[in-house]
């Protein structure tokens, strides 16, 4: 584990110069998997664009997805919300689209991510995506989408506990892609917000005492969560990557 080492400054300068929409800095294209029925960290992101503190002038185009249509429905609405707080003159024509997606390792996987991105030509400079990787049955998928969607020299951010081994088995997955062909920089950050850290060393030694009484509440495996970032490296190849990724999971999960 290392440092984090991503501020709001390095993740403005992912944004595209070629696309500018409101912002002379360019436009962050910005999606998040997963994203429930808040989808807190993505609109975090687009809030902080309404707000005009940005370090930079860029402008930040934010998508959020998620499987379930309920949860589609929900984040619309915490979108025009968010955007009622900010005071936009039309707070339901936002920089804030809210899509149903699948993950999918197939070919109906690699035609929604197609439509998301315009035919490639608009892929997502940042990805995030909070609490997916115990899905473990879907890491082809998963690994699969975030490729898909990702820039060259994009960044996926995704945070999550360990639970159990489902984590490291998602690491191991990606190692697997990055085997068959060089795509992923990866590193995992367990120390990265100072408050944090304190929070959870506090805990750990309030569990150990709290075992000794015979109890137990907090457990770092499921309460704890490391941040992964994934950078993409090269384009992406259904042939070589999705293949990879699910031979293994064929051959992981005999």
């Amino acid at each position: 584990c290392t440092p984090f080492p991503l501020g709001i400054d390095n993740i403005t300068s992912l944004a595209d110069p070629n696309v500018c929409n409101g912002g002379d800095g360019g436009t962050l294209r910005v999606i998040e998997l997963g994203a429930g029925m808040a989808g807190l960290a993505g609109l975090s992101l687009a809030a902080l664009g309404m707000s005009k503190q940005l370090p930079q002038d860029v402008a930040i185009d934010v998508t959020l997805t998620d499987g379930h249509p309920e949860a589609v429905g929900s984040n619309r609405a915490c979108s025009i919300l968010t955007s009622n707080f900010y005071e936009l003159s039309d707070p339901a024509n936002n920089d804030i689209a809210c899509k149903r997606l699948l993950w999918n390792h197939g070919k109906h996987g690699a035609e929604e991510c197609s439509q998301l991105t315009a035919n490639n030509t608009q892929p997502y400079q940042l990805c995030l995506a909070s609490d997916c990787t115990h899905f473990q049955e879907f890491h082809a998928a998963l690994a699969a989408t975030i490729g898909r969607l990702l820039s060259v020299g994009g960044i996926c951010i995704l945070c999550q506990p360990k639970r159990a081994n489902s984590l490291d088995r998602f690491m191991t997955l990606i190692d697997a892609m990055n085997a068959a062909g060089d795509l992923f920089e990866m590193t995992l950050h367990e120390r990265y917000d100072d408050r944090l850290w304190k929070m959870h060393q506090d805990y750990v030694a309030e569990k150990a005492k709290v075992r000794a009484e015979g109890g137990s509440v907090y457990d770092p495996s499921i309460h704890y969560p490391l941040l992964l970032v994934l950078r993409k490296r090269n384009e992406y190849s259904e042939d070589v990557h999705t293949g990879a990724a699910v031979r293994h999971m064929r051959e992981r999960d005999v």
